[in-house]
């Protein structure tokens, strides 16, 4: 996985990294936390999906199928999302004319890295 721990409230854009997935995203299905994860698109070498969240702080096996295939040696540890979500304290400007384009600046602490 791309990513490996995060919130248990969700959400996160994870990519899981291997080789042999089909081109068709519709033929992979992702269950993280007895939930499906909502898969995003799909190649030979990655599958790329949203997290889905999870009511425990805890390690959660990640199922992958394919077909008839299966696996969930992955493993994702979901900790307290309260304490990992992002916090937005400013954005500037606070104000604008929707006519004039511009570059709206959004601060604050937990975006990631992405």
């Amino acid at each position: 996985l791309s990513v490996a721990t995060g919130g248990n409230n969700g959400g996160y854009y994870n990519t899981l990294i291997g080789s042999g997935f089909p081109l068709d995203k519709s033929k992979v299905s992702i269950t993280i936390c007895s939930k499906a994860a909502t898969i995003i698109s799909s190649s030979n070498q990655n599958v790329k999906f949203f997290q889905p969240s999870c009511p425990t702080n805890d390690t959660q096996n990640v199922s992958v199928q394919v077909g008839s295939l299966s696996n969930s040696s992955i493993v994702f540890n979901y900790v307290n999302g309260s304490a990992v979500a992002p916090v937005i304290s400013s954005i500037s400007p606070t104000s604008q004319n929707p006519a004039v384009k511009g570059i709206l600046t959004v601060n604050g602490l937990n975006f990631g890295t992405d």
